[in-house]
């Protein structure tokens, strides 16, 4: 992906701030080639990582992630976003 496709997503992201499953996007600025991109701190590693280890992920663990993943994806449509 290229710088400027990039920073358009970022500030398409910026439109998302009141969603408990979608990262907060706090600022974007570009300085000397580089972009910092200023978002809350997640914890705990990515989704994979954690399915990995945990030792007994049942049915109801995978409903759970599902349905936040599904309701994070379902406010990005009402807000006319697509997630690619």
């Amino acid at each position: 992906m290229h710088w400027y496709e990039r920073k358009k997503s970022f500030r398409i992201h910026r439109f998302l701030k009141d969603h408990p499953h979608i990262m907060k996007l706090y600022e974007i600025f570009e300085q000397d080639n580089c972009l910092y991109i200023i978002s809350e701190i997640l914890e705990g590693g990515d989704l994979l990582d954690k399915i990995n280890n945990t030792p007994r992920f049942t049915e109801e663990k995978a409903a759970l992630i599902m349905s936040q993943l599904l309701s994070a994806v379902a406010y990005c449509h009402k807000h006319k976003i697509v997630h690619r």
